[in-house]
């Protein structure tokens, strides 16, 4: 498996985790962020969107962590879809 592919699996744990009520914005911004492979592997145009939903995600954060449950459904199609 491939540091990209691994990188993708950990992002998709955090967004889990997150729609679980059990993980945290910041863990999943720091975890993405830093997967500087799957950045790199990823079309650029993915790597755009993950950033700007990132932004979005951070920034309803900043009201109330119940405030981003409309953007994980966007964190998990982003996941599905860089995977094809």
């Amino acid at each position: 498996m491939s540091s990209a592919t691994q990188q993708l699996d950990a992002i998709a744990v955090r967004i889990a985790a997150l729609g679980g009520g059990s993980g945290s914005v910041t863990a999943l911004s720091d975890e993405a962020r830093g997967s500087t492979e799957l950045l790199g592997a990823l079309p650029p145009r993915y790597g755009e969107v993950l950033l700007n939903l990132l932004d979005r995600l951070e920034s309803s954060a900043l009201f109330s962590e119940e405030s981003c449950g409309g953007l994980n459904p966007s964190m998990q199609h982003f996941n599905n879809e860089s995977r094809c």
